[in-house]
């Protein structure tokens, strides 16, 4: 048995859209192996022209096939693609880490469910903390004495996610996808077209996907089109809509379970309009026939280098 997801004869799909259970082995990031498929006993299954699978998120982040996130970061800079990905040399700023370090904590929340996950929470004492209530020099040791399977928290994000989770769990429509998920955090490996795709999926009901998402838009639905731009979410829903499709698992579009980081913290669960979901698939689509192209010959500058660019200046008025 291998720890990938291989190329297996093919299977039934799981009766009435019923992904493998949460509750096998493997499939939480805190578990202690691989684990595989209540129903069939095997660490992956194809379902249709997909294959989907629980194999551990570090594994999962090595495969070579393309994810969201690479042509995400091709979007924004082939330069900073080829030695993130490439080379190996990822770049990220403090907040970067930050924001990322954090939503990682609320999607342990999310998969291990609220009474399990603050079980394991442990918080660090207020005195060892910085001023600001974050981790410092002098929590290094107390981390060092957690039990494996703890879950750290400093003092100012235990205080954070206790106000976040509370307004999710206030909002019906999110608690709605979380009591009917039928699986969470499984990965898919799909071909869209001749190219080879991958994606791994925070929760799937029985009609949907469902991503959550940190924003730091206080206003939800007046602000959070920019940062579906910004970040590029139209090319995730559309790119994991064609996971879905491979699975012949849903036609429905992903929704977008989006929780504010500023108080008071806001939860608001969106699906994008079917015009921004068509651009999304546009853009996937040249995305991965342009990285196709710089792989294959290795140029990884912008197209636009070489030549003079006049600059646009929309913020300074001509005066007379």
């Amino acid at each position: 048995m291998t720890n990938s997801c291989t190329d297996l004869p093919s299977v039934k799909p799981f009766p009435d859209n019923q992904l493998p259970k949460l509750d096998v082995e493997g499939s939480s990031p805190f578990a202690r192996s691989e684990g595989g498929s209540p129903v069939l006993g095997v660490l992956e299954e194809r379902i249709f022209d997909a294959i989907v699978c629980h194999t551990r998120a570090e594994i999962y982040h090595g495969w070579p096939e393309v994810s969201c996130s690479q042509l995400k970061s091709l979007r924004d800079s082939s330069t900073s693609f080829y030695h993130r990905f490439e080379c190996d040399q990822p770049e990220q700023s403090s907040t970067t880490k930050k924001a990322f370090a954090f939503g990682t904590v609320l999607h342990d929340w999310h998969e291990l469910g609220a009474d399990e996950f603050w079980r394991r929470v442990r918080v660090a004492p207020e005195h060892l903390c910085t001023a600001t209530g974050a981790f410092g020099a002098k929590t290094k040791d107390w981390l060092s004495d957690l039990d494996p399977e703890a879950i750290p928290l400093s003092t100012a994000d235990e205080k954070q996610l206790r106000y976040q989770t509370a307004e999710i769990l206030k909002n019906r429509a999110a608690v709605k996808l979380l009591e009917n998920a039928v699986d969470k955090e499984f990965n898919v490996r799909w071909q869209w077209g001749h190219h080879q795709c991958r994606c791994r999926v925070d929760g799937a009901t029985a009609t949907t996907f469902y991503d959550l998402k940190t924003t730091r838009e206080k206003n939800i639905l007046k602000d959070f089109g920019r940062s579906v731009d910004m970040y590029g979410y139209h090319l995730q829903a559309a790119y994991y809509g064609q996971a879905a499709k491979a699975m012949q698992w849903t036609d429905e579009p992903m929704q977008f379970v989006v929780t504010s980081t500023v108080y008071p913290h806001h939860c608001e669960v969106v699906v994008l309009p079917p015009h921004v979901m068509e651009e999304g698939r546009r853009e996937c689509r040249r995305l991965l026939n342009e990285l196709e192209g710089r792989r294959s010959f290795g140029q990884w500058v912008p197209s636009t280098y070489g030549t003079v660019h006049t600059l646009r200046c929309p913020s300074i008025r001509r005066r007379k």
